[in-house]
This record gives C-alpha cells, sequence and structure tokens, in this order.
C-alpha cells in the first residue's frame, strides 16, 4: 500500500456534492474518489494537452484509418510514437527506460479506454506485450508502427509483432 499524507483542502459547494453523489453511485469512498482523480489529473490531464493531444471521436479515427493501406497505418503508428508516446514517456520519467516505456503504455490503457494492456516476463529477458483493442487490423498495424518506433528504433530492442483484428503480440528480447 502506497504512503499517505494528510493535507486538508477547500472544494467548492457544488463540487463536493458532486463528489459525494459520485462516490454514493459507485460504491466507493470520497477518498478513494478524490485519489483518483488526482491520480489522473496528474498522470494523464494535465500532461497530454501539453503535448499538443487533440480528442476525436473513435469513429471518426476508425473512418480515417480506414483509408490507410496497412503501411501508412504503420508509418503513423510510428509518427505516433515519435511525437506522443516518447515525449510523454521523457516527460514523465526524464530519459525512459524500458519498464517506463510499459508503463507509459499502461497509462494510455487505463485513460484513454482504446485498448487493454498485459506485459508478461519470461526467461532470458524475453517480455511479451499484449495489447487488445478489437478495433480491427489497422489499429494493430498503428499499434505496431508504434511498438517498432519505441523498442526497437528507440530501445534498440529486437521486437517481433503478431497482428490479428483484436490483439497486437509484441515480443521483445534483450538486443
Amino acid at each position: 500500500m502506497a504512503k499517505s499524507t494528510t493535507r486538508t483542502i477547500r472544494l467548492d459547494q457544488d463540487l463536493n456534492e458532486a463528489i459525494e453523489k459520485l462516490a454514493r453511485e459507485d460504491k466507493v469512498s470520497v477518498n478513494w474518489l478524490v485519489n483518483s482523480a488526482l491520480r489522473e489529473a496528474v498522470e494523464w490531464s494535465f500532461v497530454v494537452p501539453k503535448l499538443g493531444v487533440a480528442t476525436f471521436p473513435k469513429y471518426i479515427t476508425d473512418k480515417l484509418l480506414a483509408r490507410l493501406t496497412n503501411e501508412e497505418c504503420e508509418e503513423l503508428g510510428e509518427q505516433a510514437g515519435r511525437e506522443f508516446t516518447k515525449p510523454f514517456a521523457e516527460f514523465r520519467f526524464g530519459n525512459p527506460t524500458l519498464e517506463d516505456y510499459i508503463e507509459t503504455i499502461r497509462v494510455f490503457a487505463k485513460y484513454t479506454g482504446q485498448f487493454n494492456f498485459l506485459a508478461k516476463y519470461g526467461e532470458g529477458g524475453k517480455i511479451v506485450l499484449i495489447v487488445k483493442h478489437n478495433s480491427g487490423i489497422k489499429w494493430s498495424h498503428m499499434y505496431k508502427g508504434t511498438g517498432e518506433y519505441i523498442f526497437h528504433d528507440r530501445l534498440h530492442r529486437n521486437v517481433v509483432h503478431e497482428l490479428t483484428d483484436s490483439h497486437v503480440v509484441a515480443t521483445i528480447s534483450q538486443s
């Protein structure tokens, strides 16, 4: 369990009422809800706008990706890795390591809701990353492009991707 600190703050009346209502509806404590909201703000909401990210409805992105070839989707993924994933990880961790990039993917999964993520550590330093997205092969190619950029180009690791319409499995080895 994480170490905690007691802090006294003032809340606007309407905000306090909204927090209490959400906590009741979700059957969680006000403390848990406030901690979750603050964590999301620190890990995501305050960082993402600084990197020039705009939010689009998923159906728009799906339509745009459908117009691209698989190779163009991978190029777009590489660009996303270079211009968003890398700066995000650098903002949070300074000079990001392999573990920092894996944590970055976890944060993306948690706050975007676009995919589920699992990392499995095996023998000989081999790591298997699974992105389950259920969004079609174009998204798989885009995620592959991001993975190639981060793990191969940036971290100089061997990475092998297996793609389906709903999953990307990346196996990363030491060198």
